[in-house]
């Protein structure tokens, strides 16, 4: 699991491993949600011992998937691929550059310029990094190196995609 600057899952605490379905959640919660979705499990719970006021923690969070699927929709979750994906993602700054992202490549959140420019970094083996320069938004393009060495310090990786 990459997780994602430090950030943690709002549904159960535990280290988010990205921005998914408009939350930032750990692979855990993502695929709960996403299997509680595709198999209308949400329906079958078996009733909540604590009347719907369970604690869901990375402890507690299988105890009571009534309490964690409400939690998710409380953070206003939604099915992958929903309309607000696309702008939802564009809140989030690229972690390489700051530029608005498109979603999570290679492990991180970032903008498609920065998703292109990591997988030209791992097809051309024989890139020149060269150079050490401060990386800004508008000279992203200055100094291969540093931007290379920021790809892999904000977690993408080559098989993450």
């Amino acid at each position: 699991m990459n997780v994602v600057d430090g950030t943690i899952c709002q549904i159960c605490g535990d280290s988010a491993a990205g921005f998914y379905c408009g939350a930032y959640v750990c692979e855990a919660c993502k695929k709960f949600f996403i299997r509680s979705l595709r198999s209308k499990i949400s329906r079958d719970f078996n009733p909540c011992p604590s009347d719907g006021q369970c604690h869901v923690t990375k402890e507690t969070r299988t105890q009571c998937p009534q309490c964690r699927y409400n939690k998710c929709l409380s953070f206003n979750m939604y099915a992958p691929g929903h309309a607000n994906v696309s702008k939802d993602i564009k809140h989030i700054p690229c972690k390489v550059c700051d530029f608005p992202s498109s979603g999570f490549h290679y492990g991180a959140i970032t903008c498609e310029r920065c998703k292109g420019f990591f997988r030209r970094c791992i097809l051309d083996r024989n890139i020149e990094l060269l150079g050490m320069c401060r990386l800004l938004k508008k000279k992203r393009n200055m100094c291969k190196r540093c931007r290379y060495l920021k790809c892999l310090a904000v977690g993408m990786r080559y098989d993450s995609e």
